[in-house]
């Protein structure tokens, strides 16, 4: 008798019958059984189609704060994210230069640019980035383009400033309202079998 995931005998632990299966296909370790469960997803045998007969132990939720954390699971948000704040900063820069006022050119910028702010969001919950490390890279990269280009073009107009705030507004929507209304991560799957 062996199980029929890791191949090994009853020697490596007791082996179960949790299907309708039988001969060699019969028995499985219960460990082996969870971890299957736990890749597949499914709660029948793939081979017989019943019904597993074992308990199932859910395993325990990994830590959420320490996924939210991590920026490097995709440095494409960060690159994205730094990117477009950037080439924004410029073009209110550039249009305030030009003698644009914020109420039209900029303020359909800052609209444009803030609507790709939101996408990043979305994109950064699939990959557990928490939308609040989306919306620093965000601010801190526009506030430092917007400061740098103001000063190589000496443009320190008003206009300048209204588009900081629409920015600085968006920023601080993605730093608190994701945590009141949960939505940070896609819910996470449990499944428990019986």
């Amino acid at each position: 008798m062996a199980c029929r995931i890791c191949l090994e005998d009853d020697d490596s632990g007791e082996l179960l019958t949790v299907c309708n299966c039988s001969g060699s296909c019969q028995y499985v370790h219960q460990q082996c059984l969870q971890q299957w469960i736990d890749v597949s997803h499914q709660n029948h045998c793939e081979i017989c189609q019943a019904p597993y007969t074992h308990t199932y132990v859910s395993p325990a939720p990994s830590n959420t704060n320490a996924q939210a954390s991590t920026i490097d699971k995709c440095p494409c948000v960060v690159l994205t994210t730094v990117t477009c704040a950037l080439i924004h900063a410029v073009l209110v820069v550039l249009k305030s230069w030009r003698g644009y006022p914020f109420v039209y050119d900029m303020l359909v910028l800052c609209i444009l640019f803030n609507a790709y702010h939101v996408t990043i969001w979305c994109v950064a919950t699939n990959f557990h980035i928490h939308t609040g490390i989306v919306s620093g890279i965000w601010l801190l990269s526009f506030v430092v383009a917007l400061a740098v280009t103001s000063f190589v073009f000496e443009t320190y107009h008003f206009d300048i400033i209204m588009a900081l705030i629409f920015n600085l507004v968006v920023a601080v929507v993605g730093l608190i309202v994701p945590c009141f209304i949960g939505l940070d991560f896609p819910p996470q799957t449990n499944f428990v079998y019986q």
